[in-house]
């Protein structure tokens, strides 16, 4: 609508009384153009005192009926469904628009748990790996120092056993069971001590020992327990054993032998290694 169609219209628009459509157009063409909202203004102003330009009467009781069934007529359900047919399309969008964000959203909120999911599988699996080395680091140390005492234990134990004036070396073979096996036995009476260092026995049995024993000539006593490295080499210090001479008898000798793991009271295995002093 251009200005010229505005002119004519614009008094019809102020009283309400111009078609839906034109009244949009005019609209249109006041919200673009400099001089035609004061003819609208001016318009506007003259419709309001068309109410004030005659005299004011009170309606009749049968006008009063006809205006409420014309604004039933005119409230009818049809417009507000139309009102509302003509809106949903936009509810309706934005609603999809809310859900395909609030998707799009719990997609990214999953993803980003799954990787925090992930991420703690990866730090709780490399906390066990450390861990795990941690604990095998520290059994080691655990072994090597306790390997290490009983070196330098068996080294002063060997230290004092061939400083007294009574010491004895004797060599010990190896038996029909490990006969690529040796080995050296220091003792002294005085110190009541001995010492053996063994060398090329075989792995013991699972479940089984080597047990030095001091032969005596009615029974033989234990001098303690040993196992061997991985060359077959073992030592042990026998002290500190209470011999009741009257009992045992003479000393004959001393031997190595496979016995069960654990307190060994009576010699019941294959014999290995043996000394004699006859």
């Amino acid at each position: 609508m251009d200005c010229e169609g505005v002119r004519e219209n614009i008094d019809a628009w102020a009283l309400g009384a111009l078609d839906a459509d034109d009244a949009r157009q005019l609209e249109r063409h006041l919200a673009g153009c400099a001089e035609c909202p004061t003819l609208a203004a001016a318009a506007q102003e003259a419709a309001s005192a068309v109410a004030l330009a005659v005299p004011l009467r009170s309606a009749s009781s049968s006008l009063k009926a006809r205006l409420l069934a014309g604004a039933a007529v005119l409230g009818d359900e049809r417009p507000h469904r139309a009102r509302r047919l003509r809106y949903w399309p936009t509810a309706a969008a934005a609603g999809i628009a809310i859900v395909a964000g609030l998707v799009m959203w719990a997609a990214y909120m999953q993803t980003e748990v799954n990787d925090l999911r992930d991420e703690n599988a990866r730090v709780s699996a490399g906390a066990t790996e450390q861990s795990e080395k941690f604990a095998t680091a520290s059994t080691q140390l655990v072994q090597m120092s306790a390997s290490r005492r009983e070196d330098l234990l068996a080294t002063d134990a060997i230290t004092e056993i061939v400083s007294q004036d009574d010491v004895a070396r004797l060599t010990m073979e190896g038996t029909a069971a490990a006969p690529s096996a040796s080995g050296r036995y220091v003792w002294s009476r005085t110190a009541q001590m001995g010492a053996l260092v063994a060398r090329g026995l075989p792995p013991a049995p699972e479940g089984t020992r080597y047990c030095m024993w001091l032969v005596y000539e009615n029974d033989w006593v234990v001098g303690g327990q040993f196992d061997v490295d991985d060359d077959g080499n073992g030592r042990v210090v026998v002290q500190d054993l209470e011999i009741d001479a009257a009992e045992t008898g003479r000393l004959k000798g001393f031997a190595v032998s496979v016995e069960p793991a654990g307190k060994v009271t009576k010699h019941t295995g294959e014999t290995v290694l043996n000394a004699s002093l006859e």
